[in-house]
């Protein structure tokens, strides 16, 4: 696996199905994948360990967090802490029900780079810089 890319579930435009058509070597990592605790404190502790466990046994190239979630804040904290490159999709719309900018600062001061644009012009921008397949 080259990229791991962290995106909301059920998005109706999954990133990471239409890089895999434009050949980039991606794999989602869903929010239903983890555990969720009983309340934001407990679901970030459960997410940053989680994160931890699949990027140190996959080892990708790069993180892509199209996502503000607390998966998402996780896994560029966790993916900063092991030195993997942290990528961003431009202006996410921040999830409801909690501070609206939080996560999307810190995700945003943290990512090494944020991308812009459809998945197209994602993928050729990644191509330029990493070895995602293509």
């Amino acid at each position: 696996m080259s990229l791991l890319v962290i995106e909301d579930h059920g998005a109706p435009d999954s990133l990471e199905k239409a890089l895999q058509t434009l050949g980039i070597d991606a794999v989602a990592l869903l929010p239903d994948a983890l555990a969720e605790g009983a309340d934001e404190v407990e679901q970030i502790g459960s997410a940053l360990l989680a994160v931890e466990r699949v990027l140190t046994r996959e080892e990708p190239e790069a993180v892509l967090v199209a996502s503000t979630s607390n998966l998402a804040l996780a896994a560029v904290l966790v993916a900063t802490k092991l030195q993997i490159p942290v990528l961003s999709r431009q202006r996410v719309v921040p999830d409801e029900g909690r501070r609206a900018d939080l996560n999307p600062r810190l995700i945003e001061q943290l990512a090494d780079e944020t991308l812009a644009g459809d998945a197209e012009t994602i993928a050729a921008r990644l191509r330029s810089t990493y070895t995602f397949g293509g």
